[in-house]
Parts: C-alpha cells; structure tokens; sequence
C-alpha cells in the first residue's frame, strides 16, 4: 500500500508540472538544418541566435514535421524562440552560434511549461505566419513586428527631416500605448527594447518622456511583482535606473557632437580604406580558394551561385542529393563560408 501511494504521489508530481509540446511543419526543400528552441532572458537579444540561450534542437522528418516537447520548462508564462536557418554547424565559433545568420527564419512567443502550440508554416518569407496557442497574446511578437512593419512603411514616405521628427513622436506613443493595452510585460519589454534602444530614434523622445511619465515605474514594479528573480527584471530595473539618472543630470555646455562627428568621419574614412584593401585581398583569395575545387565541386558551385537548389543541382548533373550536400560542404570548407549566402557573396561583384 505505501508503495503504492508513493507512486501515486509520484505521478502526481509529474502531471502538476506539466508538459510543453511546440511542433510544426517547414518546407524540408527549403530548409535543410536544424531547428532551435531557445529561452531568452535578455530583452536585447530577441533578434538573433544566441547559443547562451538554446535549451533544446530537433531534426525535422523527411516531410519538415518537428516537434520540441517536455517538462522541464517553468509553469510561469516566459519568452522562447524557435529558429531554422541553413548555416553550417560545424563550426561553433560561425555567425551561427554569435547572434547572426543571413538564411535564417525565426519566431519569438510567449508561453508556460504546460502549453500546447502549434506553428503553421507557409512559403519562405512567411515560415512563421501565425501561431494557434491555448495561451492569451502568445503571438503578440508577431502583431509587434508587423507594427515596425508599418512604422518603417511611415518613415520611408517622405524622406524630409519634418516627417522625421512627425512619425518619431507619433510612433513613439503608438507602441506605447500598444504595449499599456496588452498588460503583458515580457511583450511590454520587447517594446521598451525598441524605444530605449541607445542607437534608436526613439531614444531622446523615451528620455525625455522619462521626466514625467509613471509608465515604466509601473512596469517595474510589476516585473518585480511577478517576476522578481528573473535576469530580465534586472536588467530592466538596472537600465531604467541608469536612464533616470541620466535625464536627471544637468546638461554639459561641452561641444560633444563636434568632438564625436569627427571621430566619427575620421572612423569612417578609416574604414573605407580598409574595405578597399580588402576587397583587393578577398579577390586574390578567392582565386586560390577556387582552385582548390574539384571539377564536380566547381560546377555545383557554378548551379548554387545560379540560386539553384540542392534537389535541382542534383537532377542537372545526375547525382544524387547526398553527394550534392557532401560536395556543398566540401566547398563551403575550401571557400571558408559557412552558407549559400556567404559563398554567394564572395563573388558579387567579381
């Protein structure tokens, strides 16, 4: 009998803590890698593919169905992302695995240990199209970067520094007010990540918005409420700190902007001297790298530089798809790039 209790207990256990199940389909011909599911703590990097914050990858079957599941997620609702690109993961120093890869999709949602989400996917540019989750406002990164969407379709109208300055503070209070009607504060951070961002045009306007508004003490305070321990809530609280302090300071009569602008142009100059002298260099290596090639290497190289696919490179030169990814690799290895785009790159213009 106490044996039997103690599996009872048990089971029990497992059942409070839930099970998560996020799964799919991507087109298996137009993506050949890996999927990532990644937990993100740090608002900074919503964009990107961190390898600090994979918790979890799966190979898709031979119809592009995936599926992450398990249960060792946090029952409070958290921030994940679920990421496909086509970058070689050979070499875990590659933009891969340092925040960047150029043939990539990806898609940001909220969740808890226990949801159930399935994520549609249709042709290329809207892999990530929508969500279908028993979870209120798990799609709300999808509405917040179709709201960017149209805030660059505002900006890119007139390019007259009045229209500028219009769509600043007229956009500035649009996702403000967007993120205040949500009440949700992981989607509220996304938000502040947009407006507080230091190269941002929004930055002046949130700084001086800083001096009057209660709104992101507010959100402070519930961060702190209900996410108390969390990295994100730090850092948060630590930057929302460090604004005040710099909105309350007095201003410097000390011709900053003079002093950076020419660092600046000298940076620059500097720098297009250096991408002159680089491209004469790419150009010679380049040369050496393709007569590394192989006769058969050089010709799938001539089909990928012509955007052709694995399975059409395979068809045209009557081999079959696995030699075609085994010599990919081989010439991504003598090119040192680490994708299609990268190789395809190395020859614009040569």
């Amino acid at each position: 009998m106490k044996k039997l209790v103690i599996v009872f207990i048990a089971l029990f256990a497992i059942q409070a803590q839930g099970q998560f199940q996020f799964y799919g389909e991507v087109d298996s011909n137009r993506w050949e890698g890996d999927l990532y599911l990644s937990i993100i703590t740090n608002y900074r990097k919503i964009n990107g593919v961190y390898s600090e914050q994979i918790i979890a990858k799966t190979t898709p079957d031979s119809l592009g169905r995936f599926m992450f599941t398990g249960n060792q997620l946090s029952p409070k609702l958290g921030l994940y992302r679920i990421h496909v690109d086509n970058c070689s993961t050979s070499n875990f120093e590659s933009n891969h695995f340092n925040g960047h890869c150029n043939d990539s999709k990806s898609i940001n949602f909220l969740a808890t240990g226990n949801d159930s989400i399935q994520f549609p996917f249709s042709f290329d540019k809207e892999t990530f199209c929508e969500t279908k989750s028993n979870t209120p406002n798990a799609d709300v990164f999808l509405k917040i970067e179709t709201l960017q969407d149209d805030m660059r379709h505002d900006f890119s109208q007139f390019r007259s520094q009045a229209n500028t300055n219009l769509n600043i503070k007229n956009w500035y209070n649009k996702l403000l007010a967007y993120g205040e009607n949500l009440n949700t504060p992981l989607a509220e951070l996304y938000i502040f990540s947009i407006v507080s961002d230091r190269t941002g045009v929004f930055r002046e306007h949130y700084l001086q918005d800083l001096k009057s508004s209660t709104y992101f003490e507010d959100l402070n305070n519930r961060l702190l409420s209900s996410y108390p321990e969390a990295p994100f809530t730090i850092q948060f609280h630590q930057e929302l700190n460090a604004d005040y302090y710099t909105v309350s300071q007095n201003k410097s009569g000390f011709p900053w902007i003079i002093i950076l602008s020419i660092i600046a142009f000298v940076s620059l100059s500097y720098n297009f001297y250096l991408r002159k002298r680089l491209t004469i260099q790419n150009t010679k290596e380049i040369s050496n790298s393709t007569t590394k090639l192989t006769t058969q290497e050089q010709k799938i190289l001539d089909q990928i530089l012509l955007n052709k696919t694995n399975k059409e490179i395979a068809e045209l030169l009557f081999i079959s798809l696995s030699t075609v990814k085994s010599h990919v690799n081989n010439i991504y290895k003598k090119l040192n790039v680490q994708s299609r785009t990268e190789a395809k790159a190395l020859f614009k213009g040569n």
